[in-house]
C-alpha cells in the first residue's frame, strides 16, 4: 500500500507539471489547483505519520520580549550574553530562588535572538510533558520521543532552546538534555532552576537579589504602573522604601507584589505590616525538592535573625547527621546562599524563605523543642566568644549573633536564660556601640529573680556601660552592689580592677590604689597570671596620669610580660598603646607613632571600635604636637565617627575639643567654637576633672587665635589682655590637683603654639592669596591695586607652604606675574628685579631672600582669609 502511494503521487507530480492548462493561468487552472491539492491531503497525512512527524515543521520565530523593563541586570545580562555567544558554552544554567528574576532575565535575552524558542517547563512532571513542551513550541507533534526532537533540532540548525523553570524535572533532564547536545551540535540551551543541573560542561550563573538602590529603583516603577502616579520622595518615604528593601532582600517579585500594594498603603504604613503581607507560599516549589533532613534543618536556622555559620549550625543541630552536607544541599537549592568572609564562610536565608520555614516549623509539633535547642547553642556560642574577646572571630561571632541574643532577652520565658543573653551583649556594646538598647535589656533582665553570682555579673556589666555612657553615679551604685555579690568568687578581682578605673578617672586615686592592690592580691592567690598582668596596665595608666613616668614604664613592662605569656591580644594592645603615649610624653613622637599604628591595626583585627576610635585619637594629637593641625582633623574626624558610632562619648568629647584647638591654630574661629560646644556637650555628664580642665586647656587657643587677629589689627592693648589671660590660665592648669595624660597634652600643645605666636609677632603676616601682607610691627600692606605684584606674592607665598626651604625658581615668579612670558629674556628679568625691590620696599625687606637663581619667603606667617 505504501508502495502504491508513492507511485500515485509521483505520476500526480508529473501530470500536473507537463499539463498546459498549469502554464494557461485561466480560471479553470485555478480550480484544477484547489481540486489536486484537496486530493493530495490525505496522501501526505499518511506519509508523514509514517516518518514520525505529525505537522508541518515551522521556522522559530522570534521570542516576543516581556511587558516590563528590566531593572539592575546589566552585568547578570552582559555574562549571559557573552556566555552563549560565539564560541561559548552551550548549556547555561541560571540558577536562584524563587521570584529573583530568572524568568525576565532570560525573556529579554530570548528576545534579542534571532533564532530563540522558549518552553515554560514549570508543570513538567517527566520527560514526556517536558518533550511534549519543547515540541509544542517547535510546532511539530505533542508525542514525539527525546530522540525524534533531536532530529528536529538538528535540522534547524544554530537554534537557542529556553526551558523556563526546569528545577521539578532536574534529574530527567541529565539524559535528556545531553542526547539534544549530542545529536544538535549547533544547539545551545539556556535553563532557568533553582537548582544546578550538575552536567559535563554546564556554566551555572547564580542569580542574587537586587542591589539595594536598585530594588529601590523597581519598587518605585512598579508602584508608579500601580498607582498611575510616582511616589512622592519626601525623607519618610525615602526611609520606608529602603526599610522595604532590606525586609524583602531584594527579591523582585516581592518587591513587585508589596508596591502593587501602594494603591491604598503609602510605603511608611507598608513598612511597619510586611509581617502581615508577606507570603510564605514562595517556599512550596524549592521545599519538594529538598529531603527531610534538610526540612528540619531549615526550620532551625530560619531561627538566626541573621547569618550563621557552620559551627553555629552545628551547636543547634537536632533532626539531621551532617551540617556540612546538608548546608550544601540547601545552598544547591537556591534556599541559602554561602558568602565567603576573610575568617570563613557564613549563609544567610533569603527573607522569603526564612518567614516561610518559619511558619512550617510554627505549624507542627516539637517547635518548642526546636526553639530550645536554638536557644541552648546560641547562648554557648555566645558564651565561648565572651569568655575569649581576643580570640580570632570572638568580636565577630558575637555581633553576627546580636540579633539573635536581643530576641533570646526580650522573648525567652525564664530570668536566667534572658540575663545569660544580655551578658555577651553587654560586652559587645562596650566595643561596638549600641549602649543605650542593651542598657533597658539589662535593666529588664535585673527585674528577675536570679542567684547572686549571676546577678553580680549583670550589676558589673551594667556598671561598665554606665561609665562608657557618662553616668559615674550609676557606676558607682552598681560597683558597690556588684562587688557585694560577688564576694569572694573569682568575678571579684575583676569588678576591684574596673571599679577602680572610675575611682581613677574620678580623681580618688587612693581609692583606686587600694581597689587594684585588692585585685592583684587576689589574682596572685588564684595564681591567675593574665587577671594580673590586666591590672598592672591599669595601675601602670593611673601612674602614667599622675606623672611618674618611670614608674609607670617599669609596670607596663611588667603588664607586658604577663600578658605576652597569657597570649592575651586584647589588653596588649591596650598596654602597647599606653607605652606609646609614654614614648609621646617623652619626646620620641617617632617612637610613638609606630606604636600607636599597631596598636590600631590589634583593635581593627579584634573588632574592638572602642580602642580603634582612641588609637586614631591618639594618632592625630602626634600630628598635632608636631605642630600640623591641618593633617590632624583627619584623624580626629574619623576618631570621632567611630567613637560616636560605638557609644563612647568621653572619647566623642576629647575628640571634639582637640579639632577645635586644630581650628583654632589654623585661624578658623567659627569651626573652632562648633567644635568646642559639641565638646561641652558630649562632657557635660562626664564626671572627669581631668577632662574638663583639657577641654579649658584646648579653648585657649580660641583665646590665642582672637590676640593674633588684634595683633594683626595693630590692637596691641586687646592682644596683650589676651595673653595676659592665657598666660594666667596655663600657670593656673598646670598648679591645679586634678592632672592627668590628656591634660598635659593639652597644655604642652598650648604652651607650643604661644611660642609660636611670640615668633610670629616678630614675623611678617602674609595672606594666603597675596593680596596683603603686614611687616612685623606697622601697618597692614594692601597689594589689591597692585595684582602683578599680588600675584607674585601668591606663588611665593604657595612654594613656602610646600616647602619652606626651596626657593621659586626666577621662571616661575615670571610667569606667576606676567603669564604670557614663556622665556626668561633680559626684559622680563629686568620687571622681576623691579617687583622684588618694590615688595621689599613695602616691608618685606627682610622677609624675602635671593638664593640661587629664586627666592624665598622668611620668618613669615602665613594668613588663610577663607577660614575667616
Amino acid at each position: 500500500m505504501a508502495a502504491a502511494d508513492r507511485a500515485r503521487a509521483r505520476d500526480h507530480d508529473r501530470w500536473s507539471r507537463s499539463s498546459p492548462t498549469r502554464r494557461g493561468g485561466s480560471r479553470r487552472t485555478k480550480h484544477v489547483e484547489a481540486f489536486d491539492e484537496r486530493a493530495r491531503r490525505p496522501l501526505n497525512r499518511r506519509l508523514k505519520q509514517r516518518s514520525g512527524l505529525h505537522a508541518v515543521e515551522r521556522a522559530p520565530m522570534r521570542v516576543t520580549g516581556p511587558l516590563v523593563e528590566l531593572v539592575g541586570r546589566d552585568v547578570e545580562r552582559a555574562l549571559l550574553d557573552a556566555s552563549v555567544r560565539d564560541g561559548g558554552r552551550r548549556l547555561v544554567t541560571i540558577r536562584g530562588v524563587a521570584g529573583v528574576g530568572k524568568t525576565c532575565l532570560v525573556r529579554h535575552h530570548a528576545a534579542s535572538q534571532p533564532r530563540a524558542v522558549l518552553c515554560d517547563v514549570t508543570r513538567a512532571a517527566d520527560t514526556r510533558d517536558l518533550c511534549a513542551a519543547v515540541a509544542r513550541e517547535l510546532g511539530v507533534g505533542a508525542s514525539i520521543g527525546v530522540s525524534r526532537l533531536g532530529e528536529v533540532l538538528a535540522r534547524r540548525g544554530t537554534i537557542s532552546l529556553v526551558l523556563d523553570g526546569a528545577e521539578r524535572i532536574v534529574d530527567r533532564l541529565t539524559r535528556t538534555l545531553g542526547a539534544w547536545l549530542d545529536a544538535a551540535p549547533a544547539l545551545r540551551i539556556l535553563v532557568t532552576s533553582q537548582v544546578r543541573l550538575e552536567l559535563p560542561g554546564e556554566r551555572v550563573i547564580v542569580l542574587e537579589p537586587l542591589a539595594p538602590h536598585d530594588a529601590a529603583t523597581l519598587f518605585r516603577a512598579r508602584a508608579h504602573d500601580a498607582r498611575g502616579r510616582a511616589l512622592p520622595d519626601d525623607p519618610d518615604t525615602e526611609r520606608a522604601i529602603a526599610a522595604i528593601v532590606r525586609a524583602l532582600d531584594g527579591i523582585p517579585s516581592d518587591l513587585e507584589r508589596i508596591a502593587a500594594r501602594t494603591v491604598a498603603l503609602t510605603p511608611v504604613e507598608l513598612a511597619t505590616r510586611l509581617d502581615e503581607l508577606a507570603d510564605v507560599r514562595a517556599l512550596d516549589r524549592a521545599w519538594s525538592l529538598a529531603s527531610p533532613e534538610a526540612h528540619r534543618a531549615l526550620e532551625a536556622c530560619a531561627l538566626f535573625e541573621g547569618e550563621l555559620t557552620l559551627a553555629a549550625a552545628d551547636a543547634i543541630r537536632s533532626g539531621w547527621s551532617s551540617s556540612a552536607i546538608t548546608l550544601q544541599e540547601l545552598c544547591d537549592r537556591s534556599l541559602v546562599r554561602a558568602r565567603d568572609h576573610a575568617d570563613g564562610t557564613s549563609y544567610a536565608l533569603y527573607a522569603s524563605v526564612r518567614r516561610g520555614a518559619r511558619a512550617r516549623l510554627a505549624s507542627r509539633r516539637g517547635a518548642a523543642r526546636v526553639r530550645a535547642r536554638f536557644e541552648e547553642g546560641v547562648l554557648a556560642l555566645a558564651s565561648s566568644a565572651d569568655a575569649d574577646l581576643d580570640a580570632p572571630g570572638a568580636v565577630a561571632a558575637l555581633a553576627r549573633h546580636r540579633g539573635d541574643l536581643e530576641r533570646i532577652a526580650r522573648e525567652a520565658c525564664d530570668a536566667e536564660t534572658r540575663a545569660r543573653a544580655v551578658l555577651p551583649l553587654a560586652s559587645l556594646a562596650a566595643l561596638q556601640g549600641g549602649i543605650e538598647d542593651t542598657w533597658a535589656l539589662l535593666d529588664a533582665a535585673l527585674a528577675g529573680s536570679l542567684e547572686d553570682t549571676l546577678h553580680a555579673r549583670l550589676r558589673h556589666a551594667r556598671a561598665r556601660l554606665a561609665r562608657r555612657m557618662g553616668r559615674p553615679r550609676d557606676a558607682l551604685a552598681d560597683f558597690e552592689a556588684a562587688s557585694a555579690l560577688a564576694g569572694t568568687s573569682d568575678l571579684a578581682p575583676r569588678i576591684a580592677t574596673d571599679w577602680a578605673g572610675l575611682m581613677r578617672h574620678l580623681g580618688r586615686r587612693d581609692e583606686a590604689r587600694a581597689l587594684y592592690q585588692r585585685a592583684l592580691d587576689a589574682y596572685a592567690a588564684r595564681g591567675d597570671a593574665r587577671g594580673r598582668g590586666r591590672t598592672l596596665s591599669s595601675l601602670a595608666t593611673m601612674t602614667h596620669e599622675h606623672g611618674d613616668l618611670e614608674g609607670a614604664r617599669v609596670l607596663y613592662e611588667e603588664a607586658v610580660a604577663a600578658l605576652v605569656a597569657t597570649n592575651d591580644r586584647l589588653a596588649l594592645a591596650m598596654a602597647r598603646q599606653n607605652l606609646g603615649l609614654l614614648e609621646q610624653e617623652s619626646g620620641d613622637l617617632d617612637a610613638a607613632e609606630q606604636t600607636f599604628r599597631r596598636a590600631l591595626d590589634a583593635h581593627r583585627a579584634l573588632g574592638n571600635r572602642r580602642f580603634e576610635a582612641i588609637s586614631e585619637l591618639d594618632l592625630a594629637c602626634l600630628e598635632l604636637e608636631r605642630g600640623r593641625p591641618r593633617d590632624a582633623l583627619d584623624g580626629l574626624a574619623r576618631a570621632q565617627a567611630i567613637a560616636r558610632a560605638s557609644g563612647d562619648r568621653r572619647e566623642v568629647g576629647l575628640a571634639a575639643a582637640t579639632s577645635g584647638a586644630c581650628h583654632a591654630m589654623a585661624g578658623a574661629l567659627a569651626a573652632a567654637e562648633r567644635a568646642f560646644a559639641i565638646a561641652r556637650r558630649e562632657l557635660r555628664d562626664v564626671d572627669e576633672p581631668a577632662l574638663r580642665l583639657a577641654l579649658e586647656v584646648h579653648e585657649l587657643h580660641g583665646d590665642l587665635a582672637e590676640a593674633d587677629r588684634a595683633r594683626i589689627a595693630r590692637d596691641a592693648r586687646r592682644s596683650a589682655e589676651l595673653l595676659a589671660s592665657i598666660d594666667a590660665r596655663i600657670d593656673e592648669a598646670e598648679r591645679a590637683r586634678a592632672t592627668g595624660d590628656e591634660v598635659r597634652f593639652a597644655l604642652r600643645v598650648l604652651r607650643a603654639e604661644r611660642a609660636r605666636w611670640v615668633a610670629r609677632a616678630r614675623s611678617a603676616t602674609v595672606a594666603r592669596d597675596g593680596t596683603w601682607f603686614t611687616p612685623p610691627g606697622h601697618a597692614p600692606v594692601s597689594l589689591a591695586p597692585r595684582p602683578v605684584l599680588a600675584s607674585i606674592l601668591r606663588a611665593l607665598v604657595a612654594q613656602h607652604l610646600r616647602r619652606a626651604d626651596v626657593p621659586l625658581a626666577n621662571e616661575a615668579v615670571v610667569r606667576a606675574g606676567w603669564p604670557a612670558e614663556r622665556t626668561l629674556t633680559r626684559a622680563s628679568r629686568n620687571r622681576l628685579h623691579v617687583a622684588i625691590a618694590t615688595l621689599r620696599k613695602l616691608g618685606l625687606d627682610a622677609h624675602l631672600v635671593s638664593q640661587g637663581e629664586g627666592y624665598l619667603l622668611e620668618r613669615v606667617a602665613v594668613h588663610d582669609p577663607a577660614l575667616e
